[in-house]
C-alpha cells in the first residue's frame, strides 16, 4: 500500500511537471516572442543602416559632382582668363607695329586721305583736331588757313580726332579704329588658337 509520504511525494511531483510543463510553454511562448522582436528589430536596423548607405552614397555623389562642376568652372575661367591676356596682348603688339606705321609713306596717305574724307563731314567753318605733334606737321599745309583750335594729344598712336560747334565728332583715331575692330580681331585671333 502507498504511504502518505509516497502519495504526498507523487503529488508533489505531478505539480512540479505540471508547472514545469506550463513555464515550458511560456518560455517557449517568450522565446517565440522574443525571436519575432529581435527579428523585426534587427530588419529594422539593417533598413535603418542600408539607408544610411544610400544617403551617404548620395551625398558623396553630390559633393564629388559638386567638387567636378567647381574643377570645370575653374578650368573654364582660367582658360577665358589666359584668352584675354593673350588677346590684351596681341592688342598691345598691334599698337606697338603701328606706332611703327606712322613713320611710314603708306600712314601719310592714308592721314591725308582720311582728313581729306573727314574735313567734307564737317559742317561748321570752326572745328578743333586733336592729335599728334608728328601727324600735326603731316596735315601742316591742309589745315593752314582754317579756323582751327588744336589740340596735342601724345597718347594717340597717330590719327586725329576732328569735333565742330555742333559737337560732330569724327574719330579717325588709330586707337579708335583699333578699339572698334577688337571683336573683329578676337575673332582673327582665337580662330588661329
Amino acid at each position: 500500500m502507498v504511504t502518505i509520504e509516497e502519495k504526498i511525494k507523487l503529488f508533489t511531483e505531478l505539480i512540479y511537471q505540471k508547472l514545469e510543463k506550463e513555464n515550458q510553454e511560456e518560455i517557449n511562448k517568450f522565446n517565440e516572442m522574443y525571436s519575432n522582436i529581435l527579428n523585426q528589430k534587427k530588419k529594422e536596423f539593417e533598413d535603418y543602416i542600408n539607408n544610411l548607405k544610400e544617403e551617404k552614397i548620395r551625398r558623396l555623389k553630390d559633393d564629388t559632382q559638386k567638387i567636378i562642376s567647381k574643377a570645370k568652372y575653374d578650368q573654364k575661367k582660367i582658360v577665358l582668363r589666359k584668352r584675354q591676356e593673350i588677346f590684351e596682348s596681341f592688342i598691345n603688339d598691334i599698337k606697338i607695329k603701328l606706332k611703327d606705321f606712322v613713320s611710314t609713306e603708306n600712314y601719310k596717305k592714308w592721314v591725308n586721305k582720311s582728313f581729306d574724307d573727314a574735313i567734307k563731314n564737317i559742317f561748321d567753318n570752326e572745328f578743333s583736331i586733336t592729335t599728334t605733334g608728328q601727324t600735326l606737321n603731316i596735315l601742316k599745309d591742309k589745315i593752314d588757313g582754317l579756323k582751327i583750335n588744336i589740340i596735342i594729344d601724345e597718347s594717340l598712336i597717330g590719327g586725329f580726332i576732328l569735333e565742330d560747334n555742333n559737337k560732330v565728332r569724327l574719330d579717325y583715331s588709330i586707337n579708335s579704329i583699333v578699339e572698334g575692330n577688337r571683336e573683329r580681331i578676337g575673332l582673327i585671333l582665337y580662330s588661329g588658337l
